[in-house]
């Protein structure tokens, strides 16, 4: 049974490390001895069958370079968690840049199986690129930024029709003390690289972020190349139809995964290169356009002459994305607009609390019994439940009325206290006639209480 080459205390289930670990450290391809449980430092194991007509057993090399590679392609929860986390936290940085003109964001879909890294170094002759240190597929924004500068190169070299905007005009000129560097668009936006010994490099005004494939399934895919002419290639022989044939396995990123585009400009440092291309969208439109071109032409990763990297604008996604951006936006109106609500009737409430403290006390009383009574709406006597708290807004009242020394301010009491005792009731409904004549009887002492004042 094949093992990976490390420490006996580290175990064999490494099904919980991420793909990269899986494809690199813990890589499960060095052979054994299945007899003897030798480790043999190859890449096949020795297994013992029964075969040949004479059914004896023989010795069988089997190859563990496929098995090895399947097993690093799978996907755990954790790693596909670990995908939406990292997209989510660049999402959350586009937030704060696209409203003020500084990013673009591009969402696509591969229609064909992605790979990248092909040249690293690894035992099974190809490598891949895995983001470190969390072990998933990317594609670094270095290799986002050499594909959308060959686009940008091959439209404003005008021969593929429209060149949306791309040109190979210098017209734009940087002054560095004594030296004056003319750009172009490309130079401007992707920077430029003088030759060999000179020092007149610019960088561009472009950031480009890394791409974290969100993978639709639970695992890579493994692809083959074939390579039938490698004694040829290899300069030993002449091209024939008799060659070797040497399957080759890879991995890849299965089609359907989608790939989300982050372009970040230093908007200030382009305003003062090149003040026409940080007009608002000047730059995305540049870019837009030679994205459109890659998709269609170029592909991004590696082997994309054979039609791997092939990808298409989601339309779908970036809508879904829009309408989530726009809803987000009117709940931050929405909730704008109900704060500024809330700080203009607290602003109202203070004024009108301020205003009715500075009214004197008898005109302070008069209003809080207005107020109060003002809940009682209809004619005639008030029932049960609501009597109560009109007594305690009467008894409130000639408390506070019986004291002042004004007897103008008094009579108002009186008045006010009449009127609203007529309209609701002298007496608490529901009380039998003797009572209900003390009750009254009580009211009027109240108020010629007030009128006569105690104080």
């Amino acid at each position: 049974m094949a093992m990976a080459a490390v420490p006996a205390y580290l175990g064999t289930d490494f099904s919980s490390a991420s793909p990269g670990m899986r494809f690199g450290m813990y890589l499960q391809l060095w052979g054994t001895n299945n007899r003897t449980q030798e480790r043999l430092w190859t890449m096949h194991d020795l297994n013992y069958r029964i075969a040949g007509r004479d059914r004896i057993e023989r010795e069988f090399k089997d190859e563990n370079k496929t098995a090895a590679l399947r097993g690093a392609t799978q996907l755990n929860q954790q790693d596909r968690q670990l995908m939406a986390a990292l997209l989510e936290r660049q999402t959350m940085l586009a937030e704060r840049l696209q409203p003020s003109g500084q990013l673009l964001r591009v969402d696509a879909d591969a229609i064909a199986p992605f790979t990248t890294g092909l040249g690293n170094e690894h035992p099974l002759e190809n490598g891949f690129a895995f983001l470190n240190p969390y072990g998933l597929p990317y594609l670094p924004g270095s290799g986002v930024k050499g594909v959308l500068r060959q686009a940008a190169r091959e439209l404003a070299s005008g021969e593929w029709g429209d060149p949306h905007g791309w040109n190979q005009a210098e017209r734009f000129m940087l002054v560095l003390e004594n030296t004056r560097i003319p750009m172009t668009k490309l130079d401007v936006l992707f920077g430029k690289e003088s030759g060999d010994g000179e020092t007149e490099h610019v960088r561009g005004a472009l950031r480009f972020w890394d791409v974290y494939p969100q993978i639709p399934g639970m695992q890579l895919a493994v692809e083959v190349m074939t390579a039938h002419q490698s004694h040829y290639l290899q300069g030993t022989d002449t091209p024939h139809e008799s060659g070797q044939p040497n399957p080759i396995n890879f991995l890849s990123v299965p089609p359907g995964a989608g790939f989300h585009f982050h372009i970040q400009c230093d908007q200030p440092f382009l305003a003062r290169l090149a003040p026409e291309l940080a007009e608002p969208g000047v730059w995305q439109s540049l870019l837009n356009a030679a994205l459109e071109h890659a998709f269609d032409w170029l592909g991004f990763g590696a082997k994309t002459a054979v039609g791997y990297g092939a990808m298409r604008r989601d339309q779908t996604a970036e809508q879904a994305r829009l309408n989530a951006q726009r809803a987000v936006e009117e709940q931050r109106q929405h909730e704008e607009e109900e704060r500024l609500q809330r700080e203009e009737e607290q602003a109202r409430v203070a004024q009108q609390q301020a205003a009715f403290e500075a009214l004197p006390r008898s005109e302070q009383a008069l209003r809080r019994f207005k107020e109060g009574t003002a809940q009682f709406t209809g004619e005639g006597p008030l029932n049960k439940d609501q009597y109560p708290e009109f007594s305690r807004l009467v008894n409130a009242l000639t408390e506070q009325a019986f004291g002042w020394a004004d007897s103008t301010e008094r009579q108002r009491a009186v008045d006010l206290l009449t009127s609203a005792l007529d309209r609701f009731g002298w007496s608490a409904p529901g009380v039998k006639a003797d009572k209900r004549k003390k009750q009254e009887t009580k009211r009027r002492q109240q108020i010629d209480g007030v009128i006569n004042g105690h104080a």
